[in-house]
């Protein structure tokens, strides 16, 4: 429920955002960035968005929902070492 509740929130953020107009600079700490309009595709504000990054958190947060979805709390996920190993160290 408070996943629901969050990207609801989120969705109103980013039509509220939307309406607006942004200044040319705006100071983030992220090291990358991108704002756009779903409606009309329009890029309202980007930093380094043709960067290269590791998904982070998006991957964690689409994890979780589609866990949510379709699985029970309760059911038990079983993965081999090999999978377990295989995953490549962060690029940083």
């Amino acid at each position: 429920m408070k996943v629901k509740i969050f990207f609801i929130t989120l969705f109103f953020a980013l039509i509220l955002c939307s309406s607006y107009s942004f200044a040319t600079e705006i100071d983030i700490e992220c090291p990358s960035a991108i704002l756009i309009n779903a409606d009309n595709n329009k890029i309202l504000y980007e930093k380094n968005a043709n960067k290269s990054m590791y998904p982070a958190s998006t991957t964690k947060i689409m994890t979780a929902i589609l866990t949510l979805e379709n699985c029970k709390l309760t059911d038990v996920a079983t993965v081999s070492k090999n999978a377990v190993w295989s995953v490549p160290e962060r690029p940083f």
